[in-house]
């Protein structure tokens, strides 16, 4: 890719990402941040109105050097399309990836990454045998997960575990994933030695990250007070 010919590239969400609402959110800004780095013209589709109702956000991928569609919903991915030359489309999610589908099959040309994040379905299933709760949540994603690798060329997945846990049929890639930003390493004076306490953040509605919090209550502290 040359600063004079941008390769042009879509990127579909099911809304607008906000940063700091998800870490899946900032996977999608972060390959946002990624393919305008390597010199792509990236539009940005939200599939839906942001539900946060977060103000700003296509101000903000827009300072990214993201264009942001002024509509949403697969049209807005079909208008997208058809308004230049665009081969390269990554969608981020499976329930993305299955509404887009007969918008992108209609367009053999374009070559589909589809974002898989994590098995979502894989650990609602687990939590369901673990807690002995209706199971039927677990299958309906299983579904849309599998409609979803149907759908694209390739499926990627942040662990090889996620990846080798795909049928052999479809094509499914790990993508081993992070980014530690400038503003995400404390750089001041205080040495790690001189420092006390422990502080966890997310989103507590999230069930894993209540299971975390058990687990490092029951599980982790102990050990860490017997070493400090």
């Amino acid at each position: 890719m040359s600063g004079a010919d941008p390769r042009a590239v879509l990127v579909v969400d099911a809304a607008l990402p906000d940063p700091t609402r998800s870490a899946g959110e900032r996977a999608t800004v972060d390959l946002v941040d990624a393919l305008v780095a390597g010199g792509a013209a990236v539009t940005l589709v939200g599939l839906g109105h942001d539900p946060g109702g977060r103000v700003g956000l296509a101000s903000d991928l827009a300072a990214r050097g993201a264009r942001v569609h002024p509509t949403t919903g697969p049209d807005a991915v079909a208008a997208a399309l058809d308004a230049g030359p665009c081969d390269l489309v990554f969608v981020q999610r499976p329930g993305a990836m299955v509404r887009v589908a007969p918008v992108l099959a209609a367009r053999p040309g374009v070559a589909v990454v589809h974002c898989g994040h994590d098995r979502h379905a894989e650990r609602l299933g687990a939590e369901a045998a673990v807690l002995g709760t209706d199971p039927r949540r677990a299958r309906l994603l299983a579904v849309g997960e599998q409609a979803a690798w149907r759908a694209a060329d390739v499926t990627t997945y942040p662990s090889a575990r996620e990846a080798a846990g795909v049928p052999a049929a479809v094509r499914a890639r790990a993508v081993p994933y992070f980014r530690l930003g400038r503003d995400d390493l404390d750089r001041g004076a205080g040495a790690a030695r001189d420092r006390r306490g422990l502080l966890m953040v997310g989103g507590a509605a999230h069930a894993p990250n209540r299971d975390a919090v058990t687990w490092v209550a029951t599980t982790l502290l102990g050990p860490l007070r017997a070493v400090g």
